[in-house]
């Protein structure tokens, strides 16, 4: 039963970000849901390191919603996203620490 709730509660969140394309939605949903701190721990296929972010729910929930508002968005489209997301997370945090030591 909660494991329901917190779904429905994730979905509803994700339903509140908007976007101009599935581009703008997906790098929005991630980013409300997965810091880029946490980020740098995960990978698009996972490694030995570290888990694949393919087998999480909440991406597959995102993936879903994508598909629901974005008519024309391919599986390949939103995968690409997703996987780049997560392959440049590590350069994200890095500029953020320059910014603040600066």
């Amino acid at each position: 039963m909660k494991s329901g709730v917190i779904c429905l509660l994730q979905k509803r969140l994700l339903q509140r970000v908007g976007g101009k394309d599935v581009t703008c939605f997906i790098k929005m949903a991630i980013k409300t849901v997965i810091s880029d701190e946490l980020a740098v721990n995960l990978t698009w296929r996972g490694t030995s390191e570290k888990p694949s972010i393919q087998q999480f729910s909440i991406i597959n929930l995102i993936a879903d919603l994508s598909h629901l508002n974005y008519k024309t968005a391919s599986v390949f489209d939103i995968n690409r996203v997703c996987q780049q997301h997560f392959l440049h997370a590590k350069n994200r945090v890095n500029r953020k620490l320059k910014t603040v030591n600066h």
